[in-house]
């Protein structure tokens, strides 16, 4: 039997517990070996918590064990640029959570090093590892329901300000805010089904609460043959996870697209106007990061290739500009 991929966690966070330790205990090829974290007390309370053998002194040494075979990153996004970077230096594959970095002066930089050392990464987008965004590409691409006219996106979490104010993700500096903690999910599923040159952005948010943080964030692109896709996202609402993908002849309706996160099953409900009978596609009940996590080991082993960087490298940008034209009218009114 082969030796299972031994993995190195850096940082203590939650998201480890469903991304990487839980998806290890049920895939035979994989272990997580070991957890670095900036306090060494967290790094061997969550290493009991979760059986986790090998508990590093710092993240330096996990990366450079010769029994550390790839690396996730899970650091407060202002951190994932200088550890992707030594991680693909030390010559050990990388999963990063998303967002990979905030801008693109970071990319170029981890571009550089995956390039120098032809050593794997991939941004850790869960969803995009589950048969439902294929199938709805498939739709789209088959224009039988016509052509796409509008792809709206609502995602808001009851994330209390008191009870979070030493997150990062309730710091700018560190690369926090609601919208680069969900936007990814909106930008990646426009991307699939449009790509990400739109004709017009707009953005607005009100940078006036703790910190000056965004804790509602709105945005539009415009595309060509008037294709518009907007999204909404807060911290301080009741929990929603929903895709509305509006065709000529139907709209389409994803409800709770983080169902999957849990291992439960998924469904696209397909809505035909002229009828307003509802059609519904189902999908067994899968996990998103299993999926997730079979896919980066299978990228490493050379037996699937890996999703091109250049996605990456597309999201980054356009969610940059999208939140920089946001911050820049706040600062203008």
């Amino acid at each position: 039997m082969n030796k299972p991929l031994s993995i190195g966690i850096i940082g203590a966070a939650n998201i480890a517990k469903k991304a990487i330790i839980e998806p290890a205990q049920k895939l035979e090829n994989i272990e997580v070996f070991g957890v670095a974290a900036r306090d060494k007390l967290n790094a061997e309370k969550f290493a009991q918590d979760y059986q986790i053998k090998t508990v590093f002194p710092d993240y330096d040494t996990l990366i450079e064990s010769d029994k550390i075979d790839a690396v996730y990153i899970p650091l407060a996004n202002h951190l994932h640029t200088p550890w992707v970077i030594k991680s693909i230096q030390a010559k050990k594959p990388v999963l990063a959570e998303k967002p990979l970095c905030l801008n693109l002066e970071e990319f170029d930089e981890i571009e550089k090093s995956v390039q120098e050392n032809d050593i794997p990464l991939l941004e850790a987008i869960m969803v995009q590892h589950h048969p439902w965004q294929q199938k709805l590409k498939e739709i789209l691409d088959t224009k039988n329901y016509g052509r796409l006219k509008a792809i709206k996106t609502n995602l808001t979490l009851d994330f209390k300000e008191e009870n979070n104010s030493e997150n990062y993700r309730f710091s700018p500096e560190k690369g926090g805010g609601a919208f680069f903690d969900l936007g990814t999910y909106w930008i990646q599923l426009v991307q699939i089904c449009l790509g990400l040159q739109p004709e017009t952005i707009s953005a607005q948010c009100e940078f006036n609460r703790l910190n000056g943080i965004d804790l509602n964030f709105c945005a539009r692109l415009n595309f060509p043959q008037d294709i518009l896709t907007e999204f909404y996202c807060s911290f301080e609402h009741p929990f929603e996870a929903h895709h509305s993908i509006e065709l000529e002849k139907v709209n389409i309706n994803i409800k709770n697209f983080f169902r999957p996160n849990f291992g439960q099953s998924m469904k696209l409900e397909i809505c035909h106007l002229e009828t307003q009978q509802i059609e519904k596609i189902k999908f067994p009940a899968q996990n998103y990061y299993v999926n997730q996590l079979n896919f980066f080991a299978e990228v490493i082993a050379g037996t699937v290739k890996n999703i091109p960087l250049i996605q990456s490298r597309e999201r980054v940008k356009i969610m940059a500009e999208i939140y920089n034209l946001a911050e820049k009218k706040y600062r203008q009114a």
